[in-house]
């Protein structure tokens, strides 16, 4: 049993912080009408608990039921850039990741003339890119294995606003709010639990399937892309993004797709072993590029990635 101990940080006691940057951070937020408090877990052994954070290599899939990894994700999605990242000299370009890859798939489906009808988000987590999907898209499907990411999704999808807990360093937090996006239509979106390793048979056609970093979070990868030609239209994208940050506690590593050598003693990419798999589908690499993104850990310790981004067109 773990009781939690919270304590509210008022302009009275704000003094108690120590640090300049989290004391002018937390008088900002206490102004702007943000609760700034500290929480600790302890046990009935005065043990304190841990919470792995989704940026950790130590995890497996369950840390994604967390509420940990649900705050992550919100802020990850919802956060602005200012909470996210609140430096000058900073990646900035990697903000808003998940509204940067809705956008590639609407860009691709116009440049090819593909309808903009249906629309999959894979692997949607919290959901914001499905949201963004939707200001284009007449229907758009979000699935996520984490029961946990899809509960927060149709709550904002109706309308709540989600408020959650950013950390500023250690025990001390801030709350924020995630809330619809401005512009988006709920209405057309459908967030639903499952398995990309198991979509459903009935789930139907989409112009565009877009999966972001999720091929190296699955047991069975190729299993994944081998369902992908029977889910789209006639000449459909898919838009896969991937850092191939391959782990065994996720993937087998006899059915990673790269990043290992061969026995022959060649490196194989996961770049190419994408490739070499897609065209066996009958899929052609019509674009790439890298997409950096970032998760915020807490205020001064993020996550940079860059991941690989590539649109496929199935053939007509």
């Amino acid at each position: 049993f773990f009781a939690p101990r919270t304590h509210i940080l008022t302009r009275s006691n704000m003094l108690d912080l120590n640090n300049d940057f989290l004391r002018g951070a937390a008088v900002g937020a206490v102004a702007a009408g943000a609760a700034i408090f500290v929480t600790r877990r302890l046990s009935a052994t005065a043990t304190e608990e841990v919470e792995l954070s989704t940026t950790s290599n130590s995890h497996d899939g369950n840390v994604y039921e967390t509420d940990k990894a649900v705050a992550e994700y919100l802020h990850f999605h919802f956060g602005t850039d200012e909470e996210m990242l609140p430096y000058e000299d900073a990646p900035k370009s990697a903000l808003q990741f998940a509204s940067r890859t809705a956008a590639i798939c609407v860009e691709w489906c116009k440049k090819l003339n593909l309808p903009l009808t249906r629309a999959f988000d894979i692997g949607c987590a919290v959901g914001r890119t499905s949201f963004d999907l939707s200001k284009d898209f007449d229907k758009v499907v979000g699935i996520d294995f984490s029961h946990s990411f899809i509960n927060t999704a149709n709550k904002i999808k109706a309308g709540e606003s989600i408020t959650y807990s950013a950390t500023l360093e250690a025990d001390l937090r801030v709350e924020c709010m995630a809330q619809t996006p401005a512009d988006t239509h709920p209405d057309r979106i459908t967030f639903q639990q499952g398995d990309a390793c198991n979509i459903p048979s009935n789930i139907g056609k989409f112009s565009v399937i877009h999966g972001a970093n999720l091929l190296c979070r699955l047991p069975e990868p190729t299993q994944f892309l081998d369902r992908l030609p029977s889910l789209l239209v006639s000449g459909g994208i898919v838009v896969l993004i991937s850092p191939y940050s391959w782990l065994k506690s996720y993937t087998a590593k006899d059915k990673w797709i790269g990043g290992f050598v061969d026995s022959a003693g060649k490196p194989c990419k996961s770049a190419d072993g994408l490739t070499s798999y897609m065209e066996g589908l009958g899929f052609t690499l019509v674009h790439q590029e890298e997409t950096p993104f970032l998760i915020r850990e807490h205020i001064r310790k993020f996550q940079w990635g860059c991941s690989h981004t590539t649109v496929w067109q199935l053939a007509k």
